[in-house]
């Protein structure tokens, strides 16, 4: 009788934990449609912003973009809970470690970078909910102080689709040929006005949009989990199902192996009488 009270409380701890994931399955789920629309508005206007950007003075933004000194900005999911969203970014941050300006979005971050000798880094907080410009304001700031320097790097989960996030380095700044591939003819703005506003803008505007695709890919990764997790336990509970089904029976043959044995002795000691 222990084996099948000790498989029933299995069978009740592993429903309880399906309840749980698939709960938090359906959250995800829901989650994941808002930021993918966020995402989606995100990337037509940065696609704007771009544009704009690079319609004046080209060839003087480029030759500030290969001089100067190197900076690198990472974006890691702002929770440990989302499997290898984060340790992915790993290996090609360990490539510009060496990059003594270094930019960690996210607190989870902090932990990677510090484990790969990253003391010196600036780090921000990433997004918990929903992205909020006002997220950027602290690498905003650092890069002001600094001149907007365009020699940046830009470590983070490319979110492609809700099943795949790949780890890529871009650069900050796009190239003209990326922006510019099959669009029309550039449009003239001042250079004062460039100066004084649309630089600015494009880099809060370029932060809110790699904050955006992250906390895309991390809510991806989760609802994913919650999948496998859901999936392993309902798996499990129907393994239990069976064993405890399986005991059971075989608790009931052995009962009525033995009804029937002492039912047998009864009947030969009353013949022999």
């Amino acid at each position: 009788m222990g084996d099948i009270l000790q498989l029933k409380q299995r069978l009740h701890n592993i429903h309880a934990v399906h309840e749980i994931t698939d709960a938090m399955q359906i959250i995800a789920t829901i989650m994941i449609g808002q930021a993918q629309r966020f995402l989606d508005y995100r990337k037509k206007l940065q696609a704007y912003y771009d544009r704009i950007y690079l319609t004046q003075d080209i060839e003087r933004a480029q030759l500030r973009k290969d001089k100067g000194e190197e900076w690198v900005i990472v974006f890691f999911s702002e929770k440990g809970f989302c499997g290898n969203f984060n340790p992915q970014l790993l290996p090609l941050l360990n490539q510009h470690k060496k990059i003594k300006n270094v930019i960690v979005m996210g607190n989870r971050g902090k932990v990677y970078a510090e484990r790969l000798g990253l003391r010196q880094a600036h780090f921000f907080s990433g997004a918990k909910r929903s992205p909020s410009e006002d997220l950027t304001e602290g690498a905003f700031n650092i890069l002001k102080a600094h001149g907007f320097p365009h020699n940046v790097k830009v470590v983070f989960n490319k979110y492609n689709n809700m099943f795949q996030q790949v780890p890529r380095v871009v650069d900050f700044f796009p190239k003209q040929e990326d922006v510019f591939s099959g669009r029309g003819t550039l449009i003239d703005i001042d250079e004062e006005y460039l100066a004084g506003t649309i630089l600015e803008n494009y880099v809060k505007a370029r932060l809110f949009f790699f904050i955006s695709q992250t906390f895309t890919g991390e809510i991806a990764s989760k609802l994913l989990m919650m999948q496998n997790a859901t999936d392993s336990a309902e798996k499990l509970q129907n393994e239990i199902s069976r064993e405890v089904s399986k005991e059971r029976q075989s608790r009931i043959t052995q009962e009525l192996s033995e009804v029937i044995s002492a039912y047998k002795v009864l009947q030969s000691q009353n013949e022999r009488r």
